[in-house]
């Protein structure tokens, strides 16, 4: 009997052990994992698991790269996964989009579009995990002072790195209501909708420039990020899935995996280090929190703009992106399996 598994996620523990886990079945089922360092070589089997509670725990894989893994049951539909979140010692918001379902029952690629926070900081050991990854281009929307303060690192075969700059809502707006004391988490909170709003409305041309270089990289694996990887990143990334047919409730949902990952007590405290340094005003970290958190209607003010602008994400990707659906086809293509 074919068994289709639901929900499949791998996870990682540490020392080389990883757990997969799918939606509990009715009957147990012998399961064939493959695993290897790319899914082009998904190989020998590593084991078989009798299983009908929905989890198998692999270990003894080396630590250092990333693992892929394919499960079949006999003369069944292969079905393949991969960690979602990539851990780095030097960023921590690294992730892959592959694996989503969309509408029209594809999947999207594993270890071929990648999101993060930027590369600065990533030690020699990050360096080596990031070359196995074979990026073929970088997209930075962050300004040239932001990638004059933290360059990137990049192993010794650098990808590609396509600056896009975006530079939404008015710190100096934000550093007055600080200044004046009238910074609260009220008013971080529609700040932060404010340049989600802009960021659908003023810089659609930063965007179609990503989709220009996407088509033009074959479906060659590529990172986007900006500072955290949360705001800028997360509506390019948010219009890529929609682009390839994505659902919007799964968008969501990855757009909001960033509060796991992103240090948002830490990043917190050292803003509110900074504007008092440059206002001499003491504020909560409490208050600026929202700044590093997503909440779900940071995207929806970006998607209700796109909508009232064009009615639909896919008339805003065909009128304002330029996406012409042989474009469309041609991402699908490239990123879907």
């Amino acid at each position: 009997m074919d068994l289709t598994l639901q929900n499949l996620v791998a996870e990682y523990g540490n020392e080389g052990r990883y757990a997969l886990r799918w939606k509990p079945t009715a009957e147990q089922h012998a399961l064939q994992i493959r695993v290897a360092l790319r899914f082009d070589d998904i190989g020998q089997p590593v084991g078989r698991v009798l299983s009908s509670d929905g989890v198998a725990e692999i270990d003894a894989l080396c630590e250092v790269s990333r693992h892929f893994f394919a499960l079949s049951s006999d003369n069944g539909p292969i079905h393949n996964t991969a960690t979602r979140h990539i851990p780095f010692e030097g960023t921590k918001n690294f992730r892959d989009i592959g694996g989503y379902k969309t509408i029209e029952g594809a999947t999207v690629r594993w270890g071929k579009l990648y999101r993060s926070g930027h590369l600065s900081y990533l030690t020699d050991a990050d360096l080596a995990k990031l070359a196995e990854l074979e990026l073929h281009s970088v997209f930075d929307f962050r300004d040239l002072g932001e990638r004059q303060k933290r360059p990137n690192r990049f192993p010794e075969r650098a990808p590609r790195e396509n600056s896009l700059p975006i530079v939404p809502g008015s710190m100096h707006q934000f550093l007055q209501k600080a200044a004046k004391g009238e910074l609260n988490a009220q008013f971080v909170t529609e700040f932060m909708e404010l340049i989600n709003r802009e960021l659908a409305s003023v810089y659609h041309p930063q965007y179609k420039a990503m989709f220009c270089q996407l088509i033009a990289g074959e479906g060659r694996p590529a990172v986007i990020h900006c500072a955290v990887g949360k705001d800028r990143t997360g509506l390019g990334v948010a219009l890529i899935l929609a682009a390839l047919g994505v659902a919007e409730d799964i968008i969501m949902a990855d757009y909001l995996l960033s509060n796991k990952y992103v240090a948002v007590a830490e990043d917190s405290m050292k803003l509110a280090e900074e504007v008092k340094a440059k206002t001499g005003q003491s504020i909560e970290p409490e208050h600026i929190r929202p700044m590093f958190e997503v909440h779900p209607n940071y995207l929806l003010q970006a998607f209700n703009v796109i909508k009232d602008m064009h009615g639909s994400i896919d008339k805003y990707l065909e009128e304002r992106i330029g996406l012409t659906i042989v474009e469309r086809e041609k991402l699908k293509s490239y990123y879907l399996e």
